[in-house]
């Protein structure tokens, strides 16, 4: 037979008279049985606060829950218990009141706790509910849905990683994670790592990304040179393949089934991964020629650089102004001329900065004399020295052929450097 003020005393007077074996309240009970039955009242009333007041402690597991009372319960709808959890809970725990069975918690009817609902060191008040068989505790918030208020777990970084989580909130670290470490792999696992930000590490050629659930978005930076390979299955801006370098960054958004769309990506040097090319009409990438393209003198959408326009064959190599009165020297300006070699009067050596590849070169000039009539000319002998660094000239009357000193002599070379 059932005791306890919640299992065995009921809210009909003349029920009670034989309600609880522990106590005595039939009619004509002997006198010397009224102080027997009040202190047995006393005594229950006492149990039934006790397991009231919080003090009783759980045992067992985490997800397992055990409690003792004092009163001995029987489990009928309606009955409760006040207690101090010794652990905290996992998942879906369950509570045995006096070895009546492990029973549910839940903090509304069909619903199971989340893991950590119950902390270790908190009290809360646990009342059966036979509908239900299980036992609805109080102290905690309902779950939170779209539509109600109401308690909340804390997505961790991984799931806020993840992006599919309904039912969780997510922390300023899971907003801004720090970054995690995924190997280059043909298929790089980023959607699986447990961060919204990723490194990539290695070298390994990447044609893919893992499968994961459409609409999350990865943002990742490389710290190694690879190959990164457009296709059906990656698609990256330009259509085309990328050569990465360290540092370099991109954001990377999941079609679902394994596609996906990368929606950016900035070199680390801060230049563009794709750049028009240029034309006589558009602005855009240019390559520069190189010495031999220049040489060539063919290419109409390549560009020289000053220190590659002299290359050109339409380009004179060098040349230069210079005084051949005293000490003969060249003016300031002169181009790819080197010393002068005064040989007598009216002749020089003239040296070359760089040698030519042959002695197949050609010049113009002209010297200046000191009357208008005749004028001075440039020339030279069959016998006058001609290499492919320097070659020897003469300025003399036009008339009498006799040489003379020119207080200015212009001079230019053509031809193929070495």
């Amino acid at each position: 037979m059932a005791t306890g003020v919640q299992n065995a005393f009921s809210t009909t007077a003349a029920s009670n008279a034989t309600s609880d074996t522990a106590v005595n309240q039939r009619e004509g009970m002997a006198p010397s049985a009224v102080n027997d039955s009040a202190r047995a009242i006393m005594a229950l009333i006492k149990k039934w606060c006790k397991d009231w007041q919080g003090g009783l402690v759980t045992g067992g597991a985490s997800t397992a829950f055990t409690l003792t009372t004092n009163e001995v319960l029987a489990l009928a709808d309606g009955v409760s218990v006040k207690c101090r959890m010794h652990a905290t809970s996992g998942a879906s725990p369950t509570l045995n009141v006096d070895s009546t069975g492990a029973v549910a918690i839940q903090s509304v009817q069909g619903t199971a706790l989340p893991t950590g609902a119950l902390p270790a060191g908190s009290v809360h008040s646990f009342v059966y509910y036979a509908a239900a068989a299980a036992w609805i505790v109080s102290g905690i918030a309902a779950p939170a849905s779209d539509t109600v208020a109401g308690g909340v777990e804390l997505a961790t970084v991984a799931e806020a990683g993840t992006g599919t989580d309904t039912a969780r909130a997510v922390t300023p670290a899971g907003l801004f994670p720090a970054e995690a470490d995924v190997a280059s792999a043909a298929t790089a696992n980023i959607g699986a790592a447990a961060s919204s930000k990723v490194r990539i590490t290695g070298t390994t050629t990447i044609t893919a990304f893992d499968t994961v659930a459409a609409g999350l978005y990865r943002e990742g930076r490389f710290a190694d040179a690879l190959t990164f390979t457009h296709g059906a299955a990656l698609l990256l801006p330009g259509v085309a393949n990328i050569t990465t370098a360290a540092n370099d960054r991109f954001g990377a958004l999941s079609l679902g089934s394994g596609n996906w769309i990368v929606l950016w990506y900035q070199k680390a040097t801060g230049r563009a991964v794709i750049v028009d090319a240029a034309s006589d009409t558009v602005a855009g990438a240019i390559e520069i020629a190189t010495n031999a393209e220049v040489e060539a003198g063919s290419s109409g959408t390549l560009a020289v650089t000053p220190g590659r326009q002299s290359f050109h064959p339409g380009h004179p190599k060098a040349g230069g102004n210079f005084n051949g009165t005293g000490t003969p020297a060249f003016r300031s300006g002169d181009y790819g001329m080197g010393a002068i070699t005064d040989n007598g009067t009216g002749n020089y050596t003239l040296a070359l900065d760089t040698a030519f590849n042959d002695t197949n070169y050609w010049i113009n000039g002209w010297a200046r004399f000191t009357v208008s009539n005749p004028a001075g000319l440039l020339s030279a002998l069959d016998a006058d020295t001609k290499t492919a660094s320097s070659l020897q000239v003469r300025t003399s009357n036009s008339t009498s052929a006799s040489a003379f000193d020119s207080s200015e002599v212009g001079i230019s070379f053509w031809g193929d450097y070495a």
